[in-house]
């Protein structure tokens, strides 16, 4: 993938993974988005090369819109977007928002901070995933 095209599904890779966390929390930690999009930029980098290329055309296509540019709109209006490809009849479109509310639900919630913010003993939650780790 060229270096254009990565920093592009870079871009589009932030504002989902913020617009999922503004959906959770209106209070956005752009610390923990940054870090989450990093996560999921990290998990499309781990992929087959045919898998990372389809997730790159399914990014390009979900931000074709006319009108206002996809990256200038708000939070709630990605989310709004990413609500309606959810409830699309085409397979891959819902396939693709849940592959992004999955990896972002999944760092945001396994992070210290929002343990933390939660009540949850990070030493004792950290005790149990090296349990289940092995």
């Amino acid at each position: 993938m060229s270096g254009a095209e990565n920093n592009f599904f870079k871009k589009i890779v932030y504002v989902m993974v913020e617009a999922v966390i503004w959906d959770i929390n209106h209070n956005l930690d752009k610390r923990i988005v940054k870090d989450a999009a990093a996560f999921l930029c990290m998990v499309h980098k781990s992929m087959q090369p045919l898998y990372r290329f389809g997730l790159v055309i399914l990014a390009v296509a979900f931000s074709i819109r006319r009108g206002r540019g996809f990256l200038e709109l708000t939070p709630e209006q990605h989310m709004q977007l990413m609500r309606k490809w959810l409830k699309s009849p085409i397979g891959v479109k819902r396939d693709f928002i849940r592959f992004f509310l999955n990896m972002t639900l999944l760092f945001y919630y396994d992070s210290a901070d929002t343990l933390h913010s939660l009540g949850v003993d990070t030493k004792s939650h950290r005790k149990i995933q090296c349990f289940y780790a092995r």
